[in-house]
This record gives structure tokens, C-alpha cells and sequence, in this order.
């Protein structure tokens, strides 16, 4: 809608099956509580509303930013929403000690976390927002699968049939994106 790029009902019916799969996948998880699946869910909801307006940005017909631009005007507003909640942190708290390896995961965790922002702005230039947050499910769903095999946790059945939903979805929203594509192209 906010796009106003095609999206047919057998695409929006594709998104339901990779919805379900994920809902099955993370309430199967032996270690799975009510709180944390919300703060996920919400981290979910927050990330989509980002991917469309990031992809409005990006491919503006008023307004367009490159992704280095979208990435510091990002990180400027984060600045800005982050510093008055700095007045909340119990500062007495905060242990004064500064530890060299743990500024070392710090400082690898935000060149980190920047490439893969600068990527995601990038790719936004080529995807639609909802193609990004099915490939991002993608993602989600196999580092969960290598956390498994990694660590070796248990996978409930529930999972596997969650993951068979996610793959059976994934695989039918490629088909209906093909679909629109080929559609709109023969009407060029």
C-alpha cells in the first residue's frame, strides 16, 4: 500500500504459511516464554515499518537517499532518541571498569551491526519490502537451525513442521512474485 507496488491475494495468502511456520517454530522452542516471543514479535512489526520506509527512501520520486545517506540520518535520529533515555540508566550501577576484550566485542559487534545496515539499505534499492522480510525470515530461521546443530538443542516436532510451513510458504511466495512480475511485464 504505502509502496504502491502490486501485491495479488495469492502473494498476501503466501505470507500466511511463513507466518504460521515462524509462530510454530518459536512456540515449540523448549525455551519458550510469552515475553520474550512478544519482544520478538515487536522487534518483527518494527523491522517491517523500517524495510517499507527505508525502500521509500531509496527509490523516492521527491525524495531519494543512497544508502550511506539513509544510514547516517538512521544513526543521527537513534543519537537523538537515545541520549534522554540515558537519563534513565541507574549510572551507580554501571561498573567503572573497562575491559579491553569486552570493548573489543563492542567495537566488532557496531562495525558489525553498520555493514550489515549498509547492506540491508543497498538491497532495499533492489527488493520490495515484503521480498526483504521474507528473505529475512529466511535468515532467521537458518541461524536458528544452525544454533541447533551448533550448540545441539533439541528440535521438537513442532518445529519441524514449522519449518516445513516456512519453506512450503517461502517457496510458494517465489511462485506468486514470479507470477506479478511476469504479469506486469507483459503489460509493458
Amino acid at each position: 500500500m504505502i509502496t504502491a507496488e502490486p501485491a495479488t491475494a495469492q502473494v498476501i495468502l503466501s505470507l500466511v504459511p511463513i507466518m504460521g511456520g515462524l509462530a510454530l517454530c518459536s512456540a515449540h522452542e523448549l525455551s519458550f516464554n510469552l515475553p520474550g516471543f512478544t519482544a520478538a514479535l515487536i522487534t518483527n512489526v518494527s523491522e517491517c515499518f523500517q524495510s517499507v520506509y527505508s525502500k521509500v527512501l531509496v527509490s523516492g520520486e521527491k525524495f531519494r537517499c543512497n544508502p550511506a545517506e539513509l544510514q547516517f540520518y538512521s544513526g543521527a535520529a537513534s543519537l537523538i532518541l537515545i541520549i534522554p533515555t540515558s537519563y534513565f540508566i541507574p549510572w551507580e550501577t554501571v561498573s567503572l571498569g573497562v575491559n579491553p576484550l569486552i570493548v573489543g566485542y563492542f567495537l566488532i559487534n557496531g562495525i558489525s551491526f553498520h555493514l550489515q545496515s549498509i547492506t540491508a539499505n543497498v538491497l532495499m534499492g533492489f527488493l520490495s519490502p515484503t521480498t526483504y522480510s521474507v528473505s529475512n525470515t529466511v535468515k532467521r530461521a537458518l541461524l536458528i537451525w544452525i544454533s541447533t546443530l551448533v550448540f545441539g538443542n533439541p528440535v521438537t516436532v513442532g518445529a519441524w513442521i514449522g519449518s516445513a510451513f516456512m519453506i512450503a510458504g517461502i517457496l510458494l511466495y517465489n511462485q506468486a512474485k514470479t507470477e506479478v512480475v511476469k504479469s506486469v511485464t507483459a503489460a509493458d
